[in-house]
């Protein structure tokens, strides 16, 4: 570890695990408020940003952290689309293939 890898604050020390280029993990305090850091390395790479809303969820003993999916609806031309907020990695048309003939080859007729 170098001393760039670790973070001081008042409340909050955290260190940070590098692999490949990429901020994996880190280990962090949550200050007297309940406060957690999170490096701007990994919110870079997890696509958030300030206002993002997160859901957090206790699943098998791990705390998970995931932005809340929020889908907007735009009028282009006479169809209502559904728009991806900001940062949301599109779908591939494949994909979306994929999943209607899985939701069509379980449909009980």
């Amino acid at each position: 570890m170098r001393a760039e890898d670790f973070i001081f604050d008042s409340l909050l020390v955290a260190k940070a695990c590098h692999s490949n280029g990429n901020l994996t993990s880190m280990t962090t305090t949550i200050d007297n408020a309940g406060r957690i850091v999170i490096p701007k390395a990994l919110r870079d790479q997890a696509g958030l940003f300030p206002g993002t809303e997160i859901e957090i969820q206790l699943r098998n003993g791990h705390l998970e952290i995931e932005p809340v999916a929020t889908i907007t609806f735009e009028k282009r031309g006479r169809f209502l689309v559904a728009v991806a907020p900001p940062g949301t990695t599109p779908v591939e048309p494949a994909a979306v293939d994929d999943y209607l003939n899985e939701l069509r080859e379980g449909r009980v007729r």
